[in-house]
């Protein structure tokens, strides 16, 4: 049986990661930063409770896990404090030897390659000053997912909003869907956990929104 390890579990993504990965009949490990935020939705999961930042507990959540799905978020955007990018550090140093075969994290739209080709998203003239800071850290993130050797995936969205599951969006490849403004944490989720069997974008950014 394969076995998830899931990072940012009481995240409003991470929770529905957790959620779907036991309806698909994986077995999920969780970390948690506080016990007082582990809810229904990890009934059934192997929780660790831990700081992503912290190589110990990358490598408690890791051990007999062979995939890991990353919701983590920063909990300042506008002055992030390198959680993703220290998390992902992290976990390329230590996968390897404890059976990590692949990441899938989420990161948002501003690493995604421009429409007119120009470089990424992020750089553009027009891209909003306030999220470049988070931006960068999501870059860097993916950054090290590319030299890690390791297979990976980034889910690169627009707003994630709460919502259902519908499993109906689009995905633009490398770019944003043209017009996406947002996508459900649900339908995120639900992206992650499914492409961990389908395998449909592997070594891949994939731009997704309604």
């Amino acid at each position: 049986m394969t076995t998830i390890a899931v990072l940012g579990a009481t995240g409003r993504t991470g929770r529905r990661v957790c959620e779907y990965a036991k309806e698909a009949g994986y077995d999920v490990r969780a970390l948690v930063r506080s016990a007082s935020r582990v809810g229904p939705e990890h009934v059934g999961v192997h929780v660790t409770r831990g700081d992503a930042t912290h190589a110990d507990s990358i490598r408690a959540v890791l051990t007999g896990a062979t995939v890991v799905i990353s919701a983590l978020g920063e909990d300042n955007y506008r002055a992030p404090a390198g959680t993703l990018s220290g998390a992902m550090t992290h976990v390329a140093a230590l996968g390897p030897a404890l059976g990590i075969t692949r990441v899938l994290s989420v990161a948002g739209g501003g690493i995604l390659d421009a429409d007119d080709g120009s470089g990424q998203r992020r750089a553009g003239p027009y891209y909003p000053e306030t999220f470049r800071a988070i931006s960068a850290e999501h870059d860097a993130a993916w950054r090290v997912l590319v030299a890690s050797g390791l297979e990976w995936t980034v889910a690169c969205t627009p707003d994630i909003v709460p919502g259902t599951r519908t499993g109906v969006f689009r995905n633009g490849g490398s770019k944003m869907p043209s017009g996406g403004r947002r996508i459900s944490c649900e339908d995120l989720a639900g992206f992650l956990v499914d492409e961990v069997a389908k395998r449909e974008f592997v070594n891949q950014r994939v731009g997704l929104a309604y």
